[in-house]
């Protein structure tokens, strides 16, 4: 007798890398970052012994306009995923810079009053961290089985870890938490955060 038996793969989290190199931009960015900190434009909410820069508009500079739209059909190709069935807009109120020196490091957290979030990596030193995704279910989490040792994959991790490299962009849910390891190079990481809303027409 034949048997026969599906396994499907539930509630799914979609998260989106992209290597892209933007060329005069990413010089631009990296000025950009430094400019801001010699301001001492900054946010020390969530990054530790690291500079956060204030949240901007992404078109209160013309860097970040740039940036924003070069990225439009990365952005619109990751959001096809969820196959939205009516007229949508997306944009950006919420993009930010950060600059992150030896020893620094970004606790666990996660993008509050927004759809998606995403982070390109400008400059990044070997050594300098990974970015960790922790699973966002808490009733798996709480569950002993699932504090046992596995060969990780989609079915039983509690944290995916990506490495990142130098024009790298990560895309993901806002509710995704995430964190950032210490910086154990002699370089700084430079990077930019943003933040996505979807709006229906």
């Amino acid at each position: 007798q034949l048997i026969m038996s599906n396994i499907n793969s539930l509630f799914a989290t979609p998260l989106q890398t992209t290597i892209s190199p933007l060329g005069l931009i990413d010089v631009e960015l990296k000025k950009h970052a430094y400019k801001l900190k010699e301001e001492n434009n900054s946010n020390e909410i969530t990054s530790q012994k690291g500079f956060q820069s204030l949240i901007y508009n992404h078109r209160d500079y013309l860097i970040t306009k740039n940036f924003w739209d070069v990225n439009i059909d990365t952005i619109r190709n990751y959001l096809s995923h969820y196959e939205i069935n009516q007229n949508f807009d997306f944009n950006s109120n919420e993009i930010w810079f950060n600059i992150n020196p030896k020893y620094s490091y970004l606790n666990t957290h996660t993008h509050c009053n927004c759809d998606f979030s995403g982070v390109y990596y400008v400059e990044v030193p070997k050594g300098s961290g990974d970015i960790v995704f922790e699973n966002p279910n808490p009733v798996m989490l709480n569950k002993g089985f699932y504090q046992g040792q596995f060969n990780n994959n989609e079915f039983n991790s509690n944290a995916f870890r990506i490495t990142p490299r130098d024009n790298m962009l990560i895309l993901f849910p806002s509710y995704l938490p995430h964190r950032v390891e210490q910086n154990l190079s002699e370089k700084d990481r430079i990077s930019v955060s943003f933040n996505i809303n979807i709006s229906f027409k």
